[in-house]
């Protein structure tokens, strides 16, 4: 079994992932995710959500997801679950 990844870290590798694909800053992906363009770059920094935000966030990106975009991992499997 695959280790499954922190909840800021899943939410940061999906970040990058989606940014790379669509070709967009972490601010403009921050502010659709979180109506706040800050956040991503404050969990890069270190900085922690609420699990009510991060498991939103998830869903945000299960929803969101590009068609021709692969999910990043198995290991990120559990969480968009």
């Amino acid at each position: 079994m695959a280790p499954v990844m922190s909840t800021v870290a899943t939410i940061l590798t999906l970040s990058d992932r989606y940014c790379e694909a669509l070709e967009i800053a972490p601010s403009t992906l921050s502010t659709r995710v979180f109506n706040d363009g800050k956040i991503i770059g404050r969990l890069r920094d270190g900085g922690d959500i609420t699990t009510g935000r991060a498991a939103a966030a998830i869903e945000w990106f299960r929803v969101n997801w590009p068609e021709k975009v692969e999910w990043p991992s198995a290991s990120l499997s559990e969480a968009a679950q």
